[in-house]
């Protein structure tokens, strides 16, 4: 493959199936138990592949939320976000009014399993998304029972030190799974 400047394109490498199955029946394993899990992504896997098939053959009720796309730096379009894979058709208002709309979406809503993709940015902006927000985190996952899946580039634990001490999503408990 070619980019349109002409240079070549790197193909993505593609685990083996062997090996995706692995991980796949790992990720289902803890996430059918109702436990949060850390998906560590190094190298060049298709982890995007392996999550729509953990959501396509197990998790039908798995939502993905990616901090990556264009409008997640704000808190707002995060719940906004999160709100309308839930199917809820709030409007959202401005900090911090927008908490009370995601705790009822939260709580009018069975629990399921949320995947966050580039869960890396959310360390890097919890002073945009604000502790009261990481604090919601921590009571959907830990209190409200929704199993997250948290994909990053580094082990969770290594993230934590770049919050300030007692922040609540340093009381995240996640299975780490390392691909690649």
């Amino acid at each position: 493959m070619i980019y349109n400047d002409g240079t070549p394109k790197k193909p993505q490498a593609e685990p083996p199936v062997e090996t995706s199955s692995v991980y796949q029946d790992l990720v289902q394993h803890f996430c059918r138990q109702g436990n949060s899990v850390n998906l560590i992504v190094k190298g060049e896997l298709d982890w995007r592949a392996l999550i729509h098939r953990i959501q396509s053959e197990e998790l039908k009720n798995l939502l993905i939320l990616d901090l990556g796309e264009p409008g997640a730096e704000t808190r707002q379009w995060v719940i906004s976000r999160f709100c309308e894979l839930l199917g809820c058709r709030a409007s959202i208002p401005g900090k911090p009014h927008d908490l009370a709309v995601f705790g009822d979406a939260i709580r009018n809503h069975q629990p399921t399993h949320l995947a966050l993709l580039h869960a890396d940015w959310l360390f890097d902006r919890h002073e945009e998304y604000g502790i009261e927000f990481c604090n919601a985190l921590r009571w959907m996952a830990n209190d409200r029972k929704w199993p997250l899946l948290i994909h990053s580039k580094v082990p969770y634990p290594r993230l934590i030190p770049h919050l300030p001490k007692n922040h609540p999503l340093s009381e995240l408990h996640l299975y780490p799974i390392e691909l690649g």
